[in-house]
Formats: C-alpha cells, sequence, structure tokens
C-alpha cells in the first residue's frame, strides 16, 4: 500500500506499507529511496509490517527548499507515525536514516520499542578520513554541477553532535556497524558505549550495504534481535 502524508510545513511525505504483524519503521540512507530495502522487506513481510518512508527530497517525497536537517527529517518520520496511529514502534534506520533514528530514539524514547543502527555515525568525524574527503571532493562537483544538492549537503552535518544524548534512549537498541563499513568501528563502539540497553555487533566481511547484498543474513539478524536472540559481538 502506497501513501503520503502533508506534514505541518506543507511538505508530501511518500511511505508504502508492506506485511503484516509488528511495526517495523525502516528509514533509508542519503541519496537513496525506500526501494532500497526491497529485498530485505521481501523476507521481513511475512513477519512484520514494514513501513518505509522516502525521506524528503528523497525518492517519491518532493522537497524544494534548499536545506534538509536531522531535526527536520526526524520530525517528518514523527508525522508518518502519527497518521498511522503509532504510538509505538520497532526501528530500523541505515546509514543518515539511522542518524535520524538516533535522533528520534533520543529525542522520543517512549516511541520507540526496539532500535536497530546499522551504520549510523553522530558527527561527521565519525566517518574514515578517506570517506571524509571523497565527501568534500563530490560536494565541490555536486555545487559546480547542481548549484544546490540539500542531500548531498546533508552528509556532511552533524545528527547528533553531544553523543550523551543517546543516553536518553531507552529501547533495547542493536548497533550494526561492517568490518569494511564507511562509519569508523571506533565510532560505532562509541555509540553503543552510550546507549544504554545496547549490543554491539561487527560484521565480518561486510560494507556499507550488507542488508542489500546479504538480505538473508541480514533478515535474520534483525529477526533474531527483534525476537530477543542476538548476542552483542565485537
Amino acid at each position: 500500500m502506497e501513501k503520503y502524508v502533508t506534514t505541518s510545513d506543507g511538505v508530501k511525505i511518500y511511505y508504502k506499507i508492506e506485511g503484516e504483524g509488528p511495526v517495523l519503521l525502516l528509514l533509508h540512507g542519503n541519496s537513496q529511496s525506500s526501494s532500497i530495502f526491497k529485498r530485505l522487506i521481501k523476507r521481513l513481510k511475512t513477519h512484520y509490517r514494514c513501513i518505509s518512508i522516502d525521506t524528503r527530497g528523497h525518492g517519491k517525497s518532493i522537497f524544494n527548499g534548499k536545506k534538509l536537517s536531522f531535526d527536520r527529517l526526524m520530525q517528518d518520520a514523527l508525522e508518518v507515525m502519527e497518521a498511522e496511529s503509532l504510538q509505538q514502534v520497532n526501528l530500523l534506520g541505515f546509514s543518515d536514516g539511522a542518524n535520524i533514528a538516533m535522533l528520534l530514539a533520543s529525542c522520543y524514547p517512549q516511541r520507540i520499542h526496539k532500535l536497530i543502527l546499522n551504520s549510523g555515525n553522530t558527527t561527521y568525524s565519525g566517518l574514515y578520513l578517506l570517506v571524509r574527503l571523497t565527501i568534500k571532493v563530490l560536494h565541490v562537483f555536486s555545487q559546480l554541477i547542481y548549484k544546490n544538492s540539500p542531500a548531498f549537503n546533508l552528509l556532511l552535518d552533524d545528527a547528533l553532535p553531544n553523543i550523551h544524548k543517546l543516553q536518553n534512549i531507552t529501547a533495547p537498541t542493536l548497533v550494526l556497524n561492517s568490518q569494511f563499513d564507511v562509519v569508523k568501528t571506533a565510532h560505532a563502539r562509541e555509540i553503543a558505549k552510550n546507549i544504554p540497553h545496547s549490543q554491539l555487533l561487527i560484521i565480518p566481511w561486510g560494507s556499507h550495504l550488507t542488508f542489500y547484498f546479504r538480505p538473508n543474513n541480514f533478515s535474520k539478524l534483525v529477526c533474531d534481535f527483534l525476537e530477543g536472540a542476538v548476542n552483542p559481538v565485537d
């Protein structure tokens, strides 16, 4: 089922609902859309009611403004929840989606039942140096070609400058990072350290897109955690 919600500031946010069961809200990464979760949702929708959102300025959610912020993207997710009368959800965020999820879970802890943070970074410095340099170069080119790219500009922002705000999160949390991720392993450990009820899992031989290339294994991790069967590994 495909739907739109018009936000309090007049932007139409697209989201899709698939499957039956406990609600699992999914937030994608920068310059992607909810379709990136297609393979994963195919395996999860037999157990969960999967709601995947196109964040503003991505996919089918149109945005004509000049700047995006993590605070506004968090508010959009909340407005989707309100539109569906959801008081509490399981939440899975990938990359920038994980950053939005961290912000949402720390500002509204009562709204999150269980939380999965896949390759999130609270600050720009949480990325490896080579990745940061690549983003800087691409940002210069994007400014020359497109003049303004709100989604790409978001890559340079800090989602949660004060990492200690993660201590507000009350939901059981699984922090996932891959062995060959763009997010520093040390930063993933720091995130897990600051979330009270968290588990850290470093996926061996995985990349930033492990969930996409290994959907069978990843969906099992998700189900095991939501059903209480994952143990921390670091």
